[in-house]
């Protein structure tokens, strides 16, 4: 009897579990965000070093999104894996409930621009943002946060570079009605208009 138990309970958790699939940008989808929408949560999306013209949105997907770097832990494929926002928009936006298994890791995140959050915006979401360059974003007249933006998050925010970001308040960060996690980062050349 009780060796029949433990085969059933066994049988049912196996279905329950679906293995993690994991893609390349751009060799499985062209662009970053395509590779994003296609993902289910707990999967993982390499990104090949490049420059990709994007603003990305995370939408709810509980995923990692990052380079090569968390293979060998090389500096390079951190420097070399460019986000650039193009001054279009902010480029990594994360607002729709995504926990601390949405991941953005080891991109270098450059010339977003917006009214909050330049480089990455996260309100009402608890990503963990590590091992990144976040540098050179800037914000408007009425900018919070060039770097980073963070409203009612609980982000964790850990082993970043955060520089030359150029906004009203908080160039590199700011926080607000947030609990986050900010530890080990270089915070650094970041400047406030007001």
């Amino acid at each position: 009897m009780q060796r029949s138990l433990i085969i059933v309970i066994a049988t049912a958790c196996g279905l329950g579990i679906a293995a993690a699939e994991t893609v390349i940008i751009p060799t499985d989808y062209p662009t970053i965000q395509e590779g994003i929408d296609s993902r289910n949560d707990g999967d993982t999306l390499p990104v090949k070093p490049w420059i990709y013209y994007e603003n990305i949105n995370l939408d709810g997907h509980n995923i990692v999104v990052g380079s090569f770097f968390a293979v060998n832990g090389d500096q390079e494929y951190i420097e070399n894996t460019v986000i650039d926002g193009d001054s279009a928009a902010t480029v990594v936006t994360c607002e729709s409930n995504e926990d601390s298994t949405a991941v953005i890791s080891g991109l270098a995140i450059t010339n977003g621009v917006g009214p909050d959050g330049g480089g990455i915006k996260c309100s009402y979401s608890y990503p963990t943002i590590v091992h990144n360059i976040i540098t050179e974003n800037r914000g408007n007249e009425i900018n919070h946060g060039a770097g980073l933006c963070l409203y009612y998050s609980g982000a964790k925010i850990t082993d970043n570079i955060i520089s030359r970001n150029v906004g009203c308040w908080g160039g590199g960060i700011f926080c607000l009605h947030s609990f986050v996690l900010i530890r080990k980062n270089r915070i650094i050349e970041n400047r406030d208009l007001w």
